[in-house]
């Protein structure tokens, strides 16, 4: 009789756990009111008011680290990007670091929420510039080192770049760019350490081309991104792309969890 009983519960609290899920699944993340299933996040309306990167008549965005310049601006970079060059010739951002973009890529990061890597993809693509889909080589991830691989079991920026692949007919990104040597994360240390903190880091494996699309989730300071562009040009790439989900604007420099 307990045993019947035990089984009768069982299936009702999974009755009610599926229930549940499928009231989730079907809800806007930020308003909660009911969705088509084709829409797997937000309704149209949320989607609208996320904090999309823009530019306009009067603000355009500097090419390398798409910080607000003025819309006149014939060379199309800030004024720091003039006077320290980057290593990366051109970064895409879709949102900037804000609720609720900054929540998703955590959970998504931190709490496998592993389906977001089509919907960060899909947000990556449509935001896309024709002219940045042409003469692409080589599309690559941003590398976690082995350790830090095996800790969270999958790489976030490589299931967004497989994506990205897919639904631009792109060859899927391999590991032709490795993360060799273990380093702090990026995360903890100030903006002046970051870039010593990764060199030697990386090793490139292969003929990539000549241009070059990376991909990761947040850019900050962009240590990161520039110091794979600066390995990939020594090895004779002539152009590198930086394509991400969310950037943190300079003047707001938050600390992005895992952020490079």
């Amino acid at each position: 009789m307990g045993l019947r009983l035990f089984e009768q519960l069982k299936q009702c609290i999974a009755a009610v756990s599926a229930s549940l899920k499928r009231t989730i699944e079907h809800s806007c993340a930020i308003c909660g009111i009911s969705i088509d299933i084709t829409q797997p996040r937000l309704c149209d309306a949320c989607l609208k008011v996320l904090p999309r990167v823009r530019s306009n008549q009067l603000q355009q965005l500097c090419l390398c680290c798409s910080e607000p310049i003025a819309a006149q601006t014939e060379h199309g970079r800030c004024g720091r990007c003039l006077r320290s060059p980057p290593a990366i010739d051109r970064l895409y951002s879709v949102y900037y670091y804000r609720a609720p973009i900054d929540r998703w890529i955590t959970q998504f990061k931190f709490h496998q929420d592993l389906p977001l890597a089509k919907w960060f993809a899909e947000q990556l693509v449509q935001n896309l510039l024709p002219s940045a889909t042409q003469n692409i080589d080589s599309l690559l991830a941003v590398p976690l080192h082995p350790a830090r691989l095996r800790q969270r079991g999958f790489n976030q920026s490589e299931l967004i770049a497989k994506q990205v692949a897919k639904m631009l007919a792109l060859p899927a990104p391999r590991g032709r760019i490795q993360r060799i040597r273990a380093t702090a994360a990026q995360s903890s240390l100030p903006r002046q350490r970051r870039r010593s903190n990764l060199r030697g880091a990386f090793k490139v494996q292969g003929p990539l081309g000549n241009h070059v699309v990376l991909i990761d989730d947040v850019y900050t300071t962009g240590s990161t991104v520039n110091e794979i562009a600066r390995h990939l040009k020594r090895h004779g790439v002539q152009t590198v792309q930086a394509w991400v989900i969310a950037h943190a604007t300079r003047k707001e420099s938050p600390e992005a969890s895992g952020s490079t």
